[in-house]
C-alpha cells in the first residue's frame, strides 16, 4: 500500500511546480527584443529605419509587463541607457495590445549625458500629453514586428514607430 500524502506535503508539490513554470518557462520570463526606429519619412518623403537597433523593448506575457528603452542599455559605454516606466498592457483588439497611459518622466542628469541634444524629456514635442504604447498579439510569432508609441489625443496625432525583432532568429 501506498502512504496518503497529507495536504502539505501536495501544496509545497503545487507551489514548486507553479513557480518553476513562472520563472522557468519558455514564454513566461521576460524577453528582450531589438528595436529600429522607423520606419519614418525622410526629407525627400522616402521611408527609411534606422540601419542599427538603438532601442530595446522587454516583454514578459506571463506578467503583461512591457519595458521600452528609447535609448538601449550599453555596458560596454557603462550607461544603462533611457527607460520609461515598467507598464501593464492588455489586449485592445484581436490583433493588437495596448499599455494603460502614461507620461514621460523627466531625464535625469546621467541620461541627459548620453544623448547629442540634453533637454528635459526625450520626446519634448509631448512632454505635456499621455502617451500609449501599441503592439501586435502575434509578436512572438513575428519577426520583426512593429511597435508604435502614440498620442491618445485625436488633434495632436503623434506617432513613434519602432520595427522590432528577436536578435536570436534575425535573418
Amino acid at each position: 500500500m501506498m502512504p496518503q500524502m497529507n495536504t502539505k506535503t501536495i501544496q509545497r508539490i503545487g507551489l514548486i511546480c507553479l513557480l518553476f513554470f513562472a520563472f522557468c518557462g519558455s514564454k513566461s520570463l521576460a524577453k528582450d527584443y531589438e528595436c529600429h526606429y522607423g520606419p519614418f519619412k525622410d526629407e525627400n518623403g522616402m521611408f527609411k529605419t534606422d540601419l542599427f537597433p538603438f532601442s530595446k523593448v522587454e516583454i514578459n506575457h506571463f506578467f503583461k509587463k512591457i519595458t521600452f528603452y528609447p535609448l538601449k542599455p550599453y555596458p560596454s559605454l557603462k550607461h544603462d541607457g533611457i527607460q520609461l516606466e515598467r507598464l501593464s498592457f492588455f489586449k485592445k483588439s484581436k490583433s493588437s495590445y495596448k499599455t494603460k497611459k502614461f507620461k514621460q518622466k523627466k531625464l535625469t542628469s546621467e541620461e541627459k549625458e548620453i544623448i547629442k541634444k540634453p533637454r528635459e524629456y526625450y520626446w519634448e514635442e509631448v512632454k505635456d500629453d499621455y502617451l500609449e504604447i501599441w503592439f501586435s498579439t502575434d509578436y512572438r510569432n513575428r519577426n520583426p514586428f512593429q511597435l508604435e508609441i502614440i498620442t491618445n489625443i485625436i488633434q495632436n496625432k503623434w506617432v513613434q514607430r519602432y520595427t522590432c525583432y528577436d536578435p536570436k532568429k534575425r535573418q
